[in-house]
């Protein structure tokens, strides 16, 4: 039996498909490398072999930005994503008119169908499109973090608030005269008796 191995090697993911003659899905994985591209792909490609493929004739194809390279070294047919997408689409998908894919450090988007006729306007409005989206997203995500560290901070200062000041006169202590307090028990200003706070 002959199987057929698709392994895309993206700059933070592996992932792979094993077809049979039939072109059905046999086993398939999606799992980061945590840039250790060889030894994953050699993890990878055994386990196939071992518990997938066994004995069986194999044709593997590689793909992906971080694949080009194991690929030629490798001596195995290496296949550019965006021809392997479109190939897909045309196989699987044949009413797809755009292809956008969001990876690990790659923004790409395919004309596919009549709308690649027209290309000039569809890649504006959709340059424009993804462009906002984009911004979106890092609008989010840097509003997010301000939020987190406006959290933290407040935090901060109320932790700060009930460990360092007198419950009584509500004196702020810092450094050496905190410690000074601690030593003492009392608050130099209004002699309460002190004690640290276990909040």
């Amino acid at each position: 039996m002959k199987k057929k191995i698709g392994l895309d090697i993206g700059s933070t993911t592996i992932k792979c498909v094993v077809l049979d003659e039939n072109d059905k899905i046999v086993y398939s994985s999606y799992k980061r490398h945590m840039s250790h591209i060889l030894e994953k792909s050699i993890e990878l490609l055994t386990y196939i072999k071992d518990e997938i493929c066994k004995d069986d004739e194999v044709i593997l194809s590689i793909s992906g930005s971080a694949g080009m390279g194991l690929a030629e070294n490798a001596g195995v047919n290496f296949v550019q994503e965006v021809y392997a997408t479109r190939l897909a689409c045309k196989r699987l998908a044949k009413d797809t008119d755009v292809v956008i894919e969001l990876g690990g450090k790659l923004l790409a988007y395919q004309l596919l169908g009549e709308e690649a006729e027209n290309s000039e306007v569809y890649s504006l409005l959709l340059g424009v499109g993804l462009a906002a989206v984009l911004f979106f997203i890092l609008w989010y995500s840097i509003n997010q973090h301000q939020s987190k560290i406006i959290r933290q901070r407040t935090q901060n200062e109320h932790d700060y608030a009930v460990k360092y000041c007198c419950p009584e006169c509500h004196t702020s202590f810092k450094g050496k005269v905190y410690e000074n307090i601690l030593a003492e028990g009392r608050c130099p200003k209004c002699k309460a008796e002190y004690y640290e706070s276990k909040n």
